[in-house]
């Protein structure tokens, strides 16, 4: 009997909100910086991003208010002419990574590691 074996697909891990809040508040300053990019943002929004996180990286939006909350919670200065950043939480060393569009028009991006517990 010879059967061929289909290819397994990874299954793609989805990952919610209430599983990213919980990812975030072992540490007073992401849970800071949580907290405060969903009232900036709103609930809505951060969960329709954790909903398209496969489980290792959280994307956000960025704009001004995000970049103040990053050097609030952070501490990290972020000048407006930075292009790229890759930084680490002085607490509990999750990375997040800051990403100059390389085309007008394009949407910069903004990544932070989601660290399992």
């Amino acid at each position: 009997m010879n059967k061929k074996r289909g290819r397994r697909r990874k299954k793609r891990h989805k990952t919610d909100l209430e599983e990213v809040v919980a990812n975030f508040v072992p540490c007073g300053r992401c849970s800071f910086f949580l907290s405060g990019y969903r009232t900036l943002h709103g609930q809505e929004r951060l969960a329709e991003m954790a909903g398209e996180s496969e489980g290792h990286w959280l994307a956000l939006d960025w704009d001004h208010q995000t970049r103040l909350l990053v050097q609030k919670s952070y501490g990290n200065r972020l000048d407006v002419s930075h292009y790229y950043i890759d930084s680490r939480c002085p607490e509990c060393q999750r990375r997040f990574v800051f990403r100059e569009s390389e085309r007008e028009g394009e949407p910069d991006t903004f990544c932070i590691e989601l660290k399992r517990q």
